[in-house]
């Protein structure tokens, strides 16, 4: 599972991952053979495991769409994180958008939850949605990203969703 959806986060014309071919026997063998054929299970795999800390109440305000962009936001950065402690990113997904959002992945470090949310609430800012899991990752000695594997490194993914009247003020 963990695999699959490692290898499959390539996403095709619809937002959605890529699924490649199947077994011959499978019935599935040819549906990704030219390139378009997408998988919501290989998506939706990843966007519950990242989601899974949150209850439903938090996300019901969130739109589908949201939530799966945010997931995919998130997995390239984990993807592209590489041999550093951490990576960083803040962005708006529209400029429409209700909501920025801070990610961070980092190794092993899960009080940091603690103290960005500390800090936002000194900053007197709403945080809409926080979720944080912690994903076992496999890289090759450059740092490039293989796949999830139990015998890998932890690595650490949060990410934060705050009011969209904040993004000037942290993007500077």
């Amino acid at each position: 599972c963990e695999k699959a959806i490692a290898h499959g986060w390539q996403l095709g014309t619809h937002g959605l991952p890529l699924m490649g071919t199947g077994d011959w026997n499978d019935g599935m063998n040819t549906v990704g053979s030219e390139g378009r054929g997408e998988s919501v299970w290989v998506a939706s795999e990843f966007v519950t495991k990242l989601y899974s800390s949150v209850s439903f109440e938090d996300l019901n305000g969130f739109d589908a769409k949201y939530l799966f962009d945010s997931g995919a936001s998130i997995f390239d950065l984990l993807k592209s994180k590489g041999n550093k402690k951490h990576a960083i990113s803040y962005y708006k997904q529209s400029a429409d958008s209700e909501y920025a959002v801070l990610e961070i992945v980092n190794d092993d470090a899960p009080f940091l939850v603690d103290s960005i949310t500390n800090e936002f609430k000194l900053r007197q800012i709403d945080i809409n949605l926080i979720c944080h899991d912690m994903f076992v990752v496999k890289r090759d000695k450059k740092g490039v990203f293989e796949c999830f594997d139990q015998n890998g490194s932890k690595e650490y993914v949060i990410q934060i969703h705050i009011p969209n009247r904040f993004h000037d003020e942290f993007s500077k």
